[in-house]
């Protein structure tokens, strides 16, 4: 059994910016628990071309080891391809903190 969230089209997917970094966001469903989940997807060229690599894998291991504390969202997969980094989060709906601040 598959247990791999899968992406889905939606009206939901956004692209938002971050320091000069394209990021994307997107919004996937678990297939088999129907669980929501936000995919953060990251290009790698723009990572090594704003020299964020520190940066990024220091982010993907604050969240593996914050699955369950209450002011992160949990990191349940992280993959790559050749050319793009993929972070799957918790869903948390309402937008981006610093916007709230």
């Amino acid at each position: 059994m598959n247990h791999r969230p899968t992406v889905c089209c939606c009206p939901d997917v956004t692209t938002d910016r971050f320091s000069g970094l394209l990021l994307q966001v997107l919004l996937a469903r678990h297939k088999a628990e129907q669980q929501l989940y936000a995919v953060k997807v990251l290009s790698k060229s723009h990572v090594l071309k704003k020299n964020e690599t520190t940066h990024i894998m220091a982010e993907r291991n604050v969240l593996i080891c914050n699955v369950h504390h209450p002011f992160l969202v949990g990191l349940h997969y992280s993959f790559q391809t050749p050319d793009k980094l993929y972070f799957v989060v918790d869903y948390v709906n309402g937008g981006e903190v610093i916007s709230v601040i």
